[in-house]
């Protein structure tokens, strides 16, 4: 079983290997410190009290079963997929009480995936989240349905990790056992596990990009720039309905003001139906996410606050 824990979850460290994400030796766990004050124009986001994010983090512990995960060809596995087949590895109990946080507007969580040499000379490889809360930095573990009463770096040079312990957990493991953290060799950090996991519908399906927003020239994406469309908007047609539920943008200079998105569902003919949703403006990014995931062919996404945008470096739209 524990061989089986330890594959399950390499792909999760292969793709957080290819995303960029810091990686830290020994039993110390660095966090990218944001500037003490974010421009007036970025996002203020909300932060859960440690009771809302624990009633999150048993309802997803319940969602799956403890096991393999579902194998899936010619396409990334879904969110959808992993409900379905009902058991996963540590890695998806993560990315499933991620997204659901997200879902109920709570964005800080950073995901951890820890490996330690507990059981001798055989790595074991353990995934947690760490969640900006009211009462501070908390880490959760949603395969078990616990959480700990302080951050990630505490638990892994504290010698009493069980003392930080809130909740019953669901099974027994050695993930949850003080060695397991003293041990740990190595940890890797993912601020936005969702990239790993979710679905990017332009890389799957066939579908036109066009911009009234001037789009970089070295952007490896085919957005077409085209003058004719409302400013500040983009509009993708999909060949078939797809589902999604996030869109996000990327900029090459600072956005300097609050902008706003307004994203619509058009019918093929032309009625447009507005996706209430909520957007979250960083320095360079903007990432609009649907109060409820919607399915269409043809979705116009418009900007405004400001009346001409920087050149658009990259436009994803997830599952």
């Amino acid at each position: 079983m524990e061989k089986t824990r330890v594959n399950c979850f390499a792909l999760f460290l292969l793709l957080v290997l290819l995303t960029g994400c810091s990686s830290t030796s020994g039993t110390s766990a660095t966090v990218e410190e944001l500037p003490e004050e974010a421009p007036s124009y970025v996002t203020e986001l909300k932060v859960p009290t440690v009771e809302e994010v624990q009633e999150i983090n048993e309802y997803v512990n319940g969602l799956i079963s403890y096991g393999v995960g579902p194998q899936v060809e010619g396409r990334p596995i879904t969110e959808e997929d992993y409900l379905e087949f009902g058991t996963g590895d540590c890695g998806i109990y993560c990315y499933l009480f991620i997204k659901e946080l997200s879902r109920h507007g709570y964005y800080q969580a950073t995901l951890y995936g820890i490996s330690s040499l507990h059981i001798g000379e055989d790595s074991s490889i353990h995934a947690v989240v760490e969640v900006q809360t009211t009462e501070g930095p908390y880490v959760f573990d949603p395969t078990h349905g616990i959480y700990y009463t302080t951050d990630m770096a505490t638990l892994l040079t504290c010698d009493d990790a069980q003392a930080y312990a809130c909740g019953e957990p669901s099974m027994d493991s050695y993930y949850l056992t003080n060695r397991f953290f003293t041990e740990a060799y190595q940890v890797l950090e993912q601020p936005d596990s969702l990239l790993l996991n979710d679905l990017n519908l332009l890389g799957w399906y066939p579908a036109s990009v066009t911009s009234s927003i001037p789009v970089e020239p070295a952007s490896s994406q085919d957005v077409v720039y085209d003058e004719t469309l409302t400013p500040n908007s983009i509009f993708c047609v999909f060949t078939e309905d797809v589902e999604f539920y996030r869109i996000t943008m990327s900029f090459m200079e600072e956005l300097q003001v609050p902008l706003e998105v307004t994203c619509w569902s058009v019918d093929e003919d032309g009625t447009k139906t507005a996706l209430e949703g909520d957007l979250v403006q960083d320095v360079y990014d903007l990432s609009y996410q649907l109060k409820d995931a919607a399915t269409t062919s043809e979705i116009l996404v418009e900007i405004s606050g400001r009346e001409t945008l920087p050149n658009l470096a990259l436009f994803d739209i997830y599952q």
